[in-house]
């Protein structure tokens, strides 16, 4: 299994026939009994080979030690079952039988049937938090978790493909830990990552890929760790994270996406830490919403090339006003009808994109930006959603506090409602607006009240 170093705080890979064996020196592996398609077997029973035994071939008349691995090599190709009906104490298990091959692990149907996860003996912290985890592994089929798993240890998946799926009411206490992009992670009730105390955590994976196959969104209050660069793909159903994230303590860039289709991931954790990129991304149409009074310095991306379709709700006020910088990815940004003061984060623009005012009434503050790289032929479109539109006198963008706040260069590539292209200004107090609109804002209206100096104050791009 992969072990939490307590040098680096990093989770370091062992070879890959160490990886197979269980992470408690204690532990022996054992192998399950040879089955057939669709059959229906008995973990309690005599179903082993023998403590320590090399290979897979038997004799199966063995019963289950207590703390041990478990492997199962055969039924290439098969569906079944093995039922529960003790509290089995366990150091974690591999499904080796091919990618065709699903083994349904469930409960016998007295309710006493669970899993006893033992802690692993390598222990390390992060941020307060040691995880205890023993692996989970497929060589690329389908494990379904129906039964319940507690203990004071905890579930590490790592590579190996197929599907792993943590399926039953879960009070495991040493975190959950995802360390490949490789396999999916499915989950289906708000306790599947065990107690609410116990953490998630993603180690240097590309995207982990979080599959919620419940029949709804789900809220899970597991409080995350990422370690190191690092990603998750939410895909299935939408999620709600309430749990805080912690970001690491360094500058690692961090990717947030939602491949759902269609679908809403909320995370109304806190998220904290890095002071690295934090990219927010997606391919289906997909929103990622925001509602943590969030602290994470670094800069936040909205959209990434390849995965653009997403759209960033800001759901609370300021929840990236931390954030050294906005830029625009080519996705949407959402102010969602609050007033958000980001007046240390810039605004940058790396591929065509849109800010979308979609409950009117907002405003969106960014620092001076004028020295932030636009890239050119590109296009920020300001919009509202709805009938309404872009309307000088309720949506407002503010750069800077003057009219340096933006190029000339920078306001000949917003646009309004899709077209309107040229016609961006910027008042003596910093505010984007549409010149060909009548009325200007209305903060631009009152200050004219007060003197018509303002007027000279106002740059329009020079077509």
């Amino acid at each position: 299994m992969k072990k939490l170093a307590s040098t680096s705080l990093r989770f370091i890979p062992a070879a890959l026939g160490l990886c197979l064996l269980a992470s408690n020196a204690k532990a022996q592996n054992q192998y399950f009994n040879t089955v057939a398609n669709l059959g229906t077997y008995s973990w309690d029973a005599a179903n082993w080979n023998a403590n320590g035994s090399s290979g897979n071939t038997g004799p199966y008349t063995f019963n289950w030690t207590a703390g041990n691995f478990a492997r199962f090599y055969n039924g290439a190709g098969d569906t079944y079952t093995v039922t529960v009906n003790a509290s089995e104490s366990m150091a974690g298990m591999f499904l080796n039988a091919g990618s065709a091959v699903t083994l349904n692990i469930n409960d016998a149907g007295s309710g006493t049937g669970n899993f006893s996860v033992v802690p692993n003996t390598s222990q390390a912290s992060q941020n307060g938090f040691s995880w205890v985890t023993q692996g989970f592994l497929t060589g690329g089929g389908t494990l379904n978790l129906n039964a319940p798993i507690g203990g004071t240890g905890g579930v590490e998946e790592e590579s190996g493909g197929g599907n792993i799926n943590l399926y039953g009411v879960n009070t495991f206490t040493g975190g959950f830990l995802a360390t490949s992009s490789s396999t999916f992670i499915g989950f289906n009730n708000p306790a599947s990552f065990g107690a609410a105390t116990s953490q998630i955590g993603f180690d240097g994976t590309t995207f982990a890929i979080m599959n919620n196959t419940g029949s709804s969104s789900l809220n899970i209050v597991n409080p995350v760790q990422t370690i190191g660069a690092t990603g998750v793909n939410f895909i299935g159903n939408g999620v709600t994270m309430s749990g805080t994230w912690y970001l690491g303590g360094g500058s690692s860039a961090i990717n947030v996406r939602n491949n759902g289709v269609g679908t809403t991931v909320i995370l109304s954790g806190a998220m904290s830490g890095t002071s690295g990129a934090v990219t927010y991304s997606g391919a289906n149409g997909g929103t990622i919403v925001l509602k943590g009074a969030n602290t994470y310095t670094g800069p936040t991306v909205v959209g990434v090339t390849g995965d653009t379709s997403i759209r960033l709700t800001l759901g609370a006020a300021n929840t990236i006003a931390s954030s050294s910088g906005v830029t625009m990815a080519g996705g949407t940004l959402d102010p969602d009808g609050f007033h958000h003061a980001m007046t240390s984060t810039t605004l940058g623009l790396s591929a065509s994109s849109t800010i979308d005012y979609s409950a009117g009434a907002a405003e969106l503050d960014f620092a001076n930006s004028s020295g932030v790289a636009w890239t050119p032929a590109l296009t920020l479109n300001l919009t509202t959603a709805g009938a309404v539109n872009w309307n000088n006198s309720s949506d407002y963008l503010e750069v800077g506090t003057g009219p340096t706040g933006l190029t000339a260069g920078q306001l000949g590539e917003i646009e309004f409602n899709g077209a309107d292209k040229g016609d961006a200004a910027i008042s003596a107090q910093g505010y984007v607006f549409d010149a060909g609109q009548v009325p200007e804002p209305s903060t631009i209206a009152l200050s004219l009240l007060g003197g018509l100096s303002l007027f000279w104050g106002i740059r329009r791009r020079t077509v």
